[in-house]
């Protein structure tokens, strides 16, 4: 459940992106209804549903339990496809299912890596991370993701709206 910690938070996080319109990225545990509860409390505090990602969906890369959440209007982010727990095949069939869907404008595959972070025991911290180690992780939704988005059937145009349109899009660029 989300504490009262983060809950004020958020509601803190809801007041600057009332007064700055910038969007909110939530990073999101994915375990049992978080993703629901986050959007609630960011709704209720002003935010509009454009201005909000869900961060970290490729650790449950269930398209019906994503589409709940892109029926509130938010985006999606899968990101982390790397270290999610999920296959490069779990992640694109759920990722072509989601377009097939109508769900193309709302989604956004990304990385989520820090090169340098206060945390410095987490595993994929950066600072553990050889050269050659960064640059597969970097590449790895090139190399992994969109080749099995493509072989289940997924469409360029898709991967460029998940890709950089999308992104454009939440950020008004």
């Amino acid at each position: 459940e989300i504490t009262s910690d983060a809950k004020k938070r958020m509601t803190a996080m809801a007041y600057v992106t009332k007064e700055t319109q910038l969007p909110i990225y939530v990073h999101c545990p994915h375990k049992g209804n978080i993703a629901q509860e986050q959007i609630e409390i960011l709704l209720k505090n002003g935010v509009k549903p454009s201005q909000i990602i869900i961060g970290h969906c490729a650790i449950r890369p269930n398209a019906d339990y994503i589409r709940d959440i892109l029926n509130s209007g938010c985006y999606i982010s899968m990101d982390q496809c790397h270290c999610s727990g999920s296959t490069p095949a779990e992640i694109a069939l759920c990722l072509y299912e989601l377009c097939n869907k109508g769900y193309s404008s709302k989604l956004i595959l990304s990385n989520d890596i820090c090169i340098y972070s206060d945390f410095p025991h987490r595993k994929y911290n950066g600072l553990h991370l050889t050269q050659e180690e960064q640059s597969e992780i970097f590449g790895f939704n090139f190399k992994k993701i969109l080749p099995e988005f493509e072989a289940v059937g997924g469409k360029e145009e898709d991967i460029i709206k998940m890709l950089r349109d999308n992104a454009l899009e939440v950020l008004n660029v």
